[in-house]
């Protein structure tokens, strides 16, 4: 037999209890099935659970895809970026329902457009990768990159910035990382620009990607180019432009920058001096597990 997903639906929720190692919310997925014996795989947040014929699978924020394996049945790869949703959100809850029958699957690229077959070998990689068959893996990838498919292009351009499979390369992972960039990629834009700070330390370069990314609503660009504005690195220093990207990432939920933010606003810089408004964001990050802000809150108001 073989199950497929039938829909997936989502809705934002604040109350989700499970947070990641890091002190990070982080994403809810439900997913309908009628009896135990699921096994999933990824970015997992501890054990997942069975209730009333639906399995709660806590992932990461920010996971693309995960894997379900169901017995007696070919393993489901759900990559959020088939539903229009790029990446799993912080305290947002994701509805799956599995249906069991056949489903068209495409494996001849004759019958199938390029973007199509990308996909496909896209999907395909991303199975092989939680298998950790890396080289086989990569080799999906860069077919399916060469059809311009951005999500394949990122994966490569993680790949070889972390060694999987492969010798690090960052100067690989960068090349990888700027395909994917300039057809939007959030991610690899945030990712691109790290490796100019980090690796080429070009800071200009850094700067305009991680504004190409914030604009988007990336929290982690946002931060990083929050910090950048703080310390005129590849921008002209600006505090209140550091205090705008760090106000944006902080209400996602970034403890760096809540802590950032309530720092400005204890010293009074690019925003007017609010100590009150200090301590509201330096209890959201302690909350997150950041020990500064812990020591900042436990020795209020004695600043």
């Amino acid at each position: 037999s073989r199950w497929f997903v039938t829909t997936v639906t989502f809705i934002r929720d604040g109350r989700l209890p499970k947070i990641d190692g890091n002190g990070d919310a982080g994403a809810l997925v439900k997913v309908v099935y009628p009896e135990p014996g699921l096994v999933f795989e990824g970015n997992l947040i501890g054990t997942p659970e069975f209730q009333h014929n639906e399995y709660w699978v806590f992932l990461t924020a920010g996971a693309r895809f995960f894997i379900i394996k169901v017995p007696n049945s070919k393993p489901i790869n759900i990559s959020f970026a088939d539903y229009n949703l790029r990446r799993a959100q912080a305290k947002t809850t994701y509805v799956l329902r599995l249906q069991e029958g056949r489903q068209a699957s495409a494996k001849q690229p004759s019958n199938m457009s390029g973007s199509q077959y990308a996909l496909e070998k896209l999907k395909e990689g991303n199975l092989w990768y939680f298998q950790k068959e890396y080289k086989k893996a990569i080799d999906c990838y860069k077919i399916a990159a060469q059809e311009d498919n951005a999500d394949a292009q990122y994966n490569l351009g993680l790949i070889y910035q972390e060694g999987e499979g492969v010798d690090q390369d960052y100067e690989e992972a960068i090349s990888w990382y700027r395909e994917a960039a300039e057809q939007g990629h959030r991610d690899a834009q945030c990712n691109l620009a790290y490796c100019y700070s980090q690796r080429r330390k070009d800071e200009d370069k850094a700067a305009y990607w991680y504004r190409k990314a914030a604009e988007q609503g990336d929290a982690m660009a946002q931060y990083n180019l929050g910090r950048s504005y703080y310390n005129g690195w590849g921008v002209t220093q600006d505090y209140t432009e550091a205090a705008m990207w760090m106000q944006k990432a902080a209400e996602q939920g970034h403890s760096g920058a809540q802590q950032l933010l309530a720092e400005l606003y204890e010293k009074g810089e690019g925003v007017g001096k609010d100590l009150e408004k200090a301590l509201m964001w330096y209890r959201k990050a302690a909350e997150q597990g950041n020990e500064y802000a812990k020591e900042k809150v436990e020795t209020w108001p004695n600043w």
